[in-house]
């Protein structure tokens, strides 16, 4: 089966050695940009998804399946007609495309496509689609597959979030938690006590605050004059082995973690708050990669996690630099 695929383009050898691992007959067909390679591997669409979340397969981002290739010249009517045959009427689409040429050589024209789809009364989603048709355009051919934002890995294009800028934001980091939050579909409405571990200066405190949950800001370091004006926030200035030992809260219903700590170190903090975290609760936790780090120490400190709570995700995400998400659930 051939599939084009996004990963992290500094963790591309990485990606390479957990595919080779996983099936003895993967090979790269073509280098398609820094971050994307066409790729063949001997596994169906939803086998191949479902071994990526549960092995986990941590630096592989985003998926899609080639179900034909149109060499060029194109006819945009074999396209459409392509489309119609695998998509379901009743269902909402979208169609993300991407390429790696430049856009005055594009041979086809994604707008008259999807005009042409909603004429015939398909429901076009660009937001949440049940279905997705990808789309990858090269120099001689254009790649065309279908799935949706399980099998592909994301709802978005590429594995490439895009979220709101209007709010004012504290630091970049609050992009990493509302995207694992996102990708993984938690809904914070129905949580309303949380602890952030290494809070400061407090960007994802203020995503947790800011949806009305009472949030634990555990660092000895200063928070953000910002965070601190919600009365959600309440900081304890001390390290997170002292606030154990001090304070006996035990009904948080997500548990986050950023500190940059050693990813076994991190894990240990994590064991360590398991009795504090309401059972169904969530952990979202960022592994720190150093340069020459070891795949195995990352392996087997999620082997610690995963001897108690349940493996939710465990991937190098958009928003990621050199560092992986993990969430977890008790």
């Amino acid at each position: 089966m051939k599939y084009i695929i996004t990963y992290n383009e500094q963790a591309k050898d990485l990606c390479f050695m957990e595919l080779n691992k996983l099936n003895k007959n993967f090979d790269e067909i073509q280098a398609l940009s820094n971050e994307q390679s066409l790729i063949n591997i001997d596994l169906e669409l939803n086998e191949f998804s479902d071994i990526i979340k549960n092995m986990p397969i941590i630096f592989l981002r985003h998926i899609f399946l080639v179900d034909k290739i149109f060499a060029k010249p194109l006819n945009q009517s074999e396209i459409i007609n392509l489309i119609i045959n695998n998509l379901n009427i009743n269902n909402s689409y979208s169609i993300q495309y991407l390429s790696n040429i430049n856009f005055e050589n594009r041979a086809i024209n994604i707008g008259e496509i999807s005009e042409y789809l909603n004429n015939k009364n398909y429901i076009l989603n660009v937001k949440n689609p049940e279905q997705i048709v990808s789309v990858y355009e090269t120099e001689l051919a254009l790649m065309v597959g279908f799935g949706s934002s399980k099998t592909n890995l994301s709802r978005f294009k590429g594995g490439m979030p895009h979220f709101s800028k209007k709010q004012q934001f504290v630091s970049r980091a609050e992009y990493k938690l509302i995207e694992a939050l996102d990708l993984c579909d938690i809904n914070l409405e129905n949580m309303s006590f949380a602890c952030d571990l290494g809070a400061a200066p407090g960007g994802w405190t203020k995503v947790l605050a800011s949806a009305n949950i009472k949030t634990h800001a555990i660092d000895p370091a200063s928070l953000s004059p910002e965070v601190l004006k919600n009365e959600n926030v309440q900081h304890f200035r001390m390290t997170t082995e002292e606030y154990l030992r001090r304070f006996d809260h035990s009904n948080f219903d997500i548990i986050v973690n950023d500190m940059k700590m050693d990813c076994s170190l991190s894990s240990k903090i994590i064991l360590d708050f398991y009795d504090r975290l309401n059972a169904g609760g969530v952990v979202v936790t960022t592994f720190k990669l150093a340069k020459n780090f070891s795949y195995k120490k990352v392996s087997e400190a999620l082997a610690q996690l995963t001897s108690k709570y349940s493996l939710v995700l465990a991937r190098q995400l958009f928003h990621n630099r050199s560092e992986i998400t993990v969430v977890l659930k008790k």
